[in-house]
């Protein structure tokens, strides 16, 4: 992962964020409030976890170097991989919005999805 080599770049902490993209007008890689707890009842359901991570800044920027590659080979759409956003949520278009629904490492750990979505640095 590459959160402390940027926070050590930045010099500043980063949170490892979890949530979905609305994307043109869709909810992509998303799982409702009652799915997440449900996952941490019975834990994942699959190994295609339906949840996106990404890293922000403590001014809010967000961080993401995978959505557009995930995006694109999941759909078939080569045109947006490798796209990548850094970006404050107030200079996002209407049509590319994160959807913030959970904070930290732990969610994943507490599922047994840790090997889905982390990745040592």
């Amino acid at each position: 992962m590459l959160k402390a080599p940027l926070e050590e770049a930045l010099g500043m902490p980063l949170a490892f964020t979890l949530g979905y993209v609305e994307y043109n007008r869709c909810n992509v890689f998303h799982s409702n409030h009652q799915e997440l707890k449900t996952m941490l009842k019975k834990g994942i359901p699959s190994p295609a976890l339906n949840l996106h991570a990404w890293l922000t800044l403590p001014s809010h920027e967000v961080i993401d170097m995978t959505f557009g590659t995930t995006y694109g080979v999941v759909n078939q759409i080569p045109s947006v991989i490798g796209r990548m956003c850094f970006m404050h949520p107030d200079d996002m278009k209407a049509d590319m919005q994160y959807h913030p629904q959970l904070i930290g490492e732990d969610y994943l750990e507490r599922i047994g999805a840790t090997h889905i979505l982390l990745m040592p640095s």
